[in-house]
């Protein structure tokens, strides 16, 4: 009775550590939308949208379908990996060289237009207007 037990225990413990958990890999339809490359439109500070000027003139961003992300504002390129909460309300990106995030509201996202709106540490809200580039 006893080894009976013992065989019937470790079957248990066999099935229970042979099961291994599917985690959804499928990204969502805003994911999907988002993995593009956008070049900068404009920004907008207080509701006043500033097109793209000479200094900007090469900004826009990249994010790929494996989450990889380049990002260029204000003539600075940043690179690093992106996530979407499960709402895909906010896009944060991780930068490569340095353990900043940076987060942004997606504030607007269809077929080829794309809105991100940062807050910096002054509370002054940007929106950064993007082109879906063909």
């Amino acid at each position: 009775m006893k080894n009976l037990l013992s065989a019937l225990l470790c079957l248990v413990c066999a099935i229970v550590l042979a099961q291994t958990s599917k985690t959804n890999t499928t990204p969502s339809p805003k994911e999907k939308l988002i993995a593009q490359h956008w070049k900068l439109f404009g920004t907008e500070e207080f509701g006043v949208i500033k097109k793209a000027g000479a200094k900007e003139a090469n900004d826009g961003a990249a994010f790929e379908s494996d989450h990889k992300a380049n990002i260029t504002l204000a003539g600075t390129s940043k690179t690093g990996n992106w996530s979407m909460d499960k709402y895909g309300s906010f896009l944060t990106v991780a930068i490569d060289s340095s353990n900043e995030n940076k987060s942004y509201k997606i504030s607007k996202l269809v077929n080829d237009t794309l809105v991100l709106e940062y807050k910096d540490s002054a509370l002054v809200k940007t929106k950064y207007h993007f082109l879906r580039q063909p």
